[in-house]
């Protein structure tokens, strides 16, 4: 448990450190935001989304 603890706190600064966490936020079409933290196989796994509000268009 502690490990797991360690890593999801290393996730989360990570995907708010680098913007992540704020560029899916702009997307999102409300407030509501899910997260999962598991560990499979030995090997703990973190997950954030949103439900976009808008799907961005790439442009080739």
């Amino acid at each position: 448990m502690p490990a797991m603890q360690k890593e999801k706190a290393e996730f989360w600064g990570r995907l708010k450190s680098d913007g992540r966490f704020n560029k899916q936020k702009s997307a999102a079409k409300d407030d509501r935001e899910w997260s999962v933290n598991e560990v499979y196989q030995g090997k703990p796994w973190n997950y954030f989304a949103v439900e976009a509000g808008r799907v961005p268009v790439v442009k080739k």
